[in-house]
């Protein structure tokens, strides 16, 4: 299966650049959130002079209706974007609700400080989002799985996002037709206190899978296979997803296979001559340890 495409406005990662406050209206105070070290505090924007934005026009109303002006002109962005990755003949796409881009910024409290209908309860918060998710499925092929990820937790308290409460965003967003959730965490705000650790995000997956009865990704400083299989065997996740592994090794999913003796998996024809060494070296290897 090809690499999910995420779909999101801009950027790389949540740490790399200011989240994306909702539609830059007066409704939107910046609050405490992430962004570049180096830039000026979001803080210190004034909400009367919004900054430009390529992606969603700033509106001009002192109502600050912006979900209302440009959300389905932005929303029409998504679904192209669908519509590309399925003429390009990806096998799944990804919406990515997570980690202070546009979509999880209007999820989180912290940074959706709004008092119209797109800003409040949970239910308000998820309005836009929902909205988004469902017209990039009814763009998605039936037969293709989507999949949407979201910060399980803000690592604030209370006063963000909170496990329990990300319980019900993922049983949203099943509903809104997504067919798997990706259980990632935080980057949302510079207050976060994450407690990192091995697999560290895991237990957010187990517990949105186990409580909403929801497939799931777990992510999150996971490196080694026996930690991909001991998630999948207790139940806590469908899928396992590895990033920084694969940077330090682009070949980690055919390397553990050997390891693990799969002789089912598929090699680029050029590499078979590499499988067949490293099956090779694995042998000898276990014959070194009986001897």
């Amino acid at each position: 299966m090809d690499t999910p495409r995420r779909l999101r406005p801009s950027g790389d990662r949540g740490e790399d650049m200011p989240p994306a406050r909702p539609f830059r209206s007066q409704g939107l105070r910046p609050g405490p959130l992430g962004g570049r070290r180096d830039a000026p505090p979001l803080g210190q924007l004034a909400d009367a002079r919004p900054l430009p934005d390529p992606l969603v026009p700033a509106p001009s109303d002192p109502e600050g209706d912006g979900p209302r002006r440009h959300g389905p002109w932005c929303a029409t962005q998504f679904v192209a974007a669908v519509q590309m990755a399925d003429r390009a003949g990806y096998d799944m796409v990804e919406l990515h609700a997570a980690h202070g881009y546009l979509i999880s910024s209007f999820i989180s409290p912290l940074s959706n400080q709004r008092t119209d209908d797109y800003g409040g309860s949970l239910a308000n918060r998820m309005r836009y989002p929902l909205e988004v998710s469902r017209a990039m499925r009814a763009a998605w092929p039936a037969e293709r799985p989507m999949s949407v990820r979201i910060s399980a937790t803000d690592w604030v308290g209370e006063a963000g996002v909170t496990p329990q409460e990300a319980v019900d965003i993922a049983r949203m967003f099943r509903e809104a037709g997504a067919d798997i959730i990706d259980v990632s965490a935080g980057q949302t705000s510079t207050e976060a206190r994450p407690v990192y650790g091995r697999m560290f995000q895991t237990p957010l997956s187990d517990r949105i899978r186990n409580e909403a009865g929801l497939a799931t990704m777990a992510v999150g400083n996971i490196t080694d296979f026996d930690q991909v299989n001991s998630i999948l065997m207790a139940g806590r996740a469908d899928l396992v997803c590895l990033a920084r592994p694969h940077l330090a090794d682009p070949y980690w999913t055919l390397h553990a296979a050997v390891a693990l003796g799969d002789e089912a998996t598929e090699w680029p024809k050029p590499y078979l001559r590499g499988r067949d060494q490293a099956r090779r070296l694995r042998d000898r290897a276990q014959e070194a340890l009986r001897a």
